[in-house]
């Protein structure tokens, strides 16, 4: 998660620095833009108010990284911006489509009903391919370098999924435990409420099994997610599904010795 803290720190800075400076231009050589197609600077206008929004959000994920599903919503936000009226970067629209479909795999989005929800994004990304050409004076061209550069990251997402998928296959090999001990701040009662969460046990059911509130409930299971980062249920669940939970203390060191 400190990885996203970081990258959004970086996006604000970058964001904030590059609106800034279109707000300044604007104020600046406001005789100028005056002049320009109303749609034009229309375009120019709705940007900046995109760009705040975009900033307000990425400062929301400096302190709140778990919720990093935000960036996938804002890169389809984007990749439809582009894709769909060929603006001044109509190409980005691709790889922040593909930011936005990997940030919802890692959110394990597709894991129920994955079929249908590839059939959806497929069909909605070769909408935004197509659709263009009601408008676009250079669909053919625009349309074949969409197509290439689509072509060029479907090759890298395949490898990169081998690649994956053979680490899988060593990592299947050794045990999948998690000793919740290994953890500081974590205690032998974290393990059993995380058993629970594993088991899909709803939060009002572990909260009547230990005779505590929910509320109380789900604030400590997020102080535990906190310290395992994994930002929340779903990434707890993403990533340490079919684990063993064990809390031994002493179990590195005696695998050590």
């Amino acid at each position: 998660m400190k990885a996203v803290s970081l990258f959004s720190l970086f996006a604000t800075i970058l964001l904030t620095a590059r609106t800034g400076m279109r707000i300044f231009d604007i104020i600046v050589n406001h005789s100028e833009y005056e002049v320009l197609p109303k749609a034009l600077y229309t375009r120019y206008v709705s940007i900046i108010i995109n760009n705040c929004i975009f900033i307000g959000i990425f400062i929301f994920l400096i302190f709140k990284p778990q919720k990093f599903i935000l960036i996938g919503l804002m890169a389809l936000f984007y990749s439809f911006d582009a894709l769909l009226t060929n603006s001044q970067q109509p190409y980005m629209g691709i790889p922040m489509f593909a930011l936005c479909v990997a940030t919802f795999v890692i959110r394990g989005f597709f894991l129920k009903n994955t079929k249908l929800k590839i059939f959806i994004f497929a069909a909605v990304y070769i909408i935004c391919l197509i659709a263009p050409v009601f408008y676009d004076e250079q669909f053919t061209e625009h349309l074949i370098t969409k197509i290439a550069i689509s072509f060029v990251i479907t090759i890298f997402v395949f490898f990169f999924a081998e690649y994956a998928k053979q680490m899988s296959y060593k990592m299947a090999t050794k045990d999948k435990v998690l000793n919740i001990a290994s953890f500081k701040g974590l205690e032998r009662s974290d393990m059993y409420l995380l058993q629970q969460v594993l088991d899909n046990k709803k939060y009002k059911e572990i909260a009547r099994s230990i005779n505590g509130s929910e509320g109380a409930l789900r604030n400590k299971l997020s102080k535990i997610y906190k310290i395992l980062e994994v930002g929340d249920r779903t990434g707890f669940l993403t990533i340490y599904s079919g684990y063993e939970l064990i809390y031994e203390p002493e179990f590195e060191n005696s695998t050590k010795d």
